[in-house]
């Protein structure tokens, strides 16, 4: 049985300290998984701190990729972890810092007797959409298609006398094959196929895959640390493809301070359209909503007094003014000695997300709550509201109604004792804008542009005859022409008042009827 012990204490409840003070206090070997690497030099001098406050000298260890940004990498960070649970496994008090990453795609077996802590949820799903109208022949000689139901779904699994990991990383042409060869083997992948066939073509087919829990089971004691985990997609995912041999069990972070009231005032933006990627990077109008935002900002922000972030690079040509921040920036103590920021972002899940989730039982709404609304929070309480003492007045702006009433409800529902939650809306003429609606079908809006083009066309052709009938007009008028009457001019009959158009001539008489006119003098 794995019991993974978890807190899912608000932000600034102190999760992270009391992660660091138990490592520092008590001594043991230690795996300590963070959400990313900038933050492992903050994390070893909280332990250092601790450590020197209650007089231990643990052995810090940080295993982290080779790169330009940071010095000491390593070039095999899997196999260094996999190692580091022999090499350290003497030591009386030791702890290995690794990334979330590498705590997913690394081998643990070695960490038996290990206390493991994940600071921050960590992301356990996996999805892409490719291509394959060439590999697929390869996919089909490696891998078995066992179908899940009738869902269209299938479990890949690796054949016996397939590749290793090994030979894809050597294999210059697959080596990007070697994530997705582990994933097989070691976590489960499922494909949005029943035959491999149906990768013939040139439309993408999707794939996903979970972290698998059972690979924690060498560590005597898991547990993790992360604000709001019941309603992150996380939880939900890993409570529904656990078996029985995983338990989840909260546990209360103790000693927390108590926070003081203050004024929270919350500002947004749009309230007839919510964040949408689409709208903002493919559309006129979406950068023109950008660009309205960035002008209010910049002309009601202290530089510094402010910190602001958007995803996907969003103002390449209006940048805010004060410290621009990552979006991802759980944990950070940076920008505790602000009080005002601002946070333009979505995170909305892709239709093909969408199928798979609601496979899982998970609705869109649950995804933009773990995925958009985690990282609101997460950006919200990186300011003064980080400090439970620090009583001045906040500010925080974000860019539609739904983002504000939520982070709203969500700082109420904690129990902070604000003295006042107010939201107002920022009515720059955002809500004239109008994008389209959210997961609308592509034949259906193809269709619709067809039908446009083909009346805009129509109109052209009317309004260019209109102006040659009226050109001619003119023209006659000016020669002294007669105007002839539109329509059909009808035929005169001739002198003998008969048509001088007889259809009947056209039809050769039968030998029957040429005896009658013989007999009647006719021929």
């Amino acid at each position: 049985m794995i019991t993974i012990h978890y807190s899912a204490a608000r932000c600034g409840a102190g999760k992270t300290r009391w992660a660091c003070e138990r490592i520092a206090k008590t001594p043991g070997r230690y795996l300590l998984a963070v959400d990313w690497r900038d933050v492992f030099a903050r994390r070893v001098e909280t332990i250092e701190e601790f450590a020197a406050e209650h007089g231990t000298h643990p052995k810090i260890v940080q295993l982290f990729s080779k790169s330009e940004k940071w010095e000491g990498g390593i070039s095999d960070v899997r196999r260094s972890v996999r190692e580091a649970g022999c090499e350290y496994a003497s030591f009386p008090h030791v702890v290995i810092v690794v990334t979330h990453e590498a705590l997913k795609t690394s081998d643990l077996s070695t960490y038996t007797g290990w206390t493991l802590i994940i600071d921050e949820v960590p992301t356990v799903w996996t999805h892409e959409e490719i291509c394959t109208p060439v590999l697929w022949k390869y996919l089909r000689q490696v891998y078995n298609l066992i179908p899940v139901g009738d869902s269209g779904w299938s479990e890949v699994q690796a054949k016996a006398d397939g590749a290793s990991a090994a030979d894809h990383h050597l294999d210059t042409y697959l080596a990007p094959m070697a994530v997705f060869h582990k994933r097989v083997k070691d976590q489960g992948v499922f494909a949005q196929l029943t035959d491999w066939q149906d990768a013939a073509g040139r439309k993408p087919w999707s794939w996903f895959s979970i972290w698998n829990l059972e690979e924690l089971s060498a560590f005597e004691k898991v547990y993790l640390l992360a604000n709001a985990f019941e309603q992150t997609v996380t939880y939900k995912l890993l409570a529904s493809t656990s078996n029985t041999s995983v338990r989840f069990e909260p546990f209360d972070i103790p000693g927390a301070t108590p926070w003081l009231p203050r004024a929270i005032s919350i500002k947004y933006f749009a309230s007839g359209h919510t964040a949408g990627t689409t709208f903002w990077t493919e559309s006129v109008s979406g950068q023109e909503c950008l660009r309205r935002i960035s002008w209010w900002v910049n002309a009601h922000s202290d530089a510094d007094n402010h910190y602001w972030s958007c995803n996907l690079g969003l103002y390449p040509d209006h940048a805010l003014v004060g410290k621009k921040v990552s979006p991802k920036i759980a944990g950070s103590n940076d920008y505790k000695d602000l009080t005002c920021g601002t946070f333009i972002y979505t995170a909305k899940p892709s239709q093909a997300e969408e199928r798979v989730f609601d496979w899982f039982g998970i609705s869109r709404e649950e995804v933009i709550r773990s995925r958009e609304f985690e990282d609101l929070v997460q950006m919200f309480w990186r300011c003064s509201v980080r400090e439970a003492g620090d009583q001045r007045p906040v500010e925080f702006r974000v860019y539609d109604q739904q983002q504000a009433e939520f982070l709203r409800d969500f700082i109420i529902q904690a129990g902070l004792p604000a003295t006042t939650v107010a939201v107002e809306q920022i009515d720059l003429g955002l809500d004239e804008f109008r994008p389209n609606p959210v997961g609308r079908p592509r034949q259906e809006c193809l269709q619709q542009k067809i039908h446009e083009k083909a009346e805009r066309k129509k109109e052209r052709d009317r309004l260019r005859k209109e102006k040659q009938r009226a050109r001619k007009r003119e023209q006659d008028d000016q020669a002294g022409n007669e105007r002839r009457s539109r329509g059909r001019t009808t035929e005169e009959p001739d002198k003998a008042g008969l048509w001088s158009f007889q259809p009947s001539l056209l039809i050769s008489p039968s030998p029957a009827s040429r005896d009658i006119e013989r007999q009647r003098g006719g021929l």
